[in-house]
């Protein structure tokens, strides 16, 4: 009887964690709504406090926390993971983001991932500091899948040219 029960109780705990570590409800990617006269400007005054909602332009949903645990990692969630843990500091210093991957949690963004597809720049929201890239070939790479995620947005994906 005892054995049962431990097995149902390590289920549960299992369960109950992998659930946990999936902190957002949903996820979207997005474009700014930054105009030619502003690409000069520093990207973050227009990312201050409380006022970051305001810059997204179309949101597309890429993901949703489903109502059943699962462990199953969403590839976005692996992927951003993979970017944290190659390092955000920024390949160039014209960073300037005109994307990002938004998270959510009770509707209402609680953290980002700013996209230069310019310089290749990434910058989480929470990076208390900027890391260094380790891989630049891994980098590379995380760019193309994220290319490939904004691939559907309805504005292209077009370098800017001065």
């Amino acid at each position: 009887m005892l054995k049962p029960i431990f097995f149902l109780y390590i289920f549960v705990i299992i369960n109950s964690t992998v659930y946990a570590q999936i902190t957002y409800d949903s996820i979207t990617i997005s474009r700014f709504l930054i105009r030619y006269d502003l690409y000069m400007a520093r990207w973050k005054d227009t990312l201050k406090a409380g006022t970051y909602s305001n810059y997204l332009g179309v949101q597309k949903k890429i993901w949703t926390r489903p109502r059943k645990a699962s462990k199953v990692v969403p590839p976005i969630l692996s992927l951003t993971t993979s970017v944290k843990a190659n390092g955000t500091e920024d390949l160039a210093e014209c960073f300037i983001p005109r994307h990002s991957i938004n998270y959510y949690r009770a509707g209402k963004i609680v953290r980002y991932l700013l996209v230069c597809f310019e310089c290749e720049g990434l910058h989480f929201s929470n990076d208390p500091v900027k890391q260094f890239v380790k891989k630049i070939g891994v980098r590379k790479k995380q760019m193309e899948e994220i290319r490939d995620l904004f691939a559907g947005m309805i504005d292209p994906i077009k370098p800017f040219r001065y």
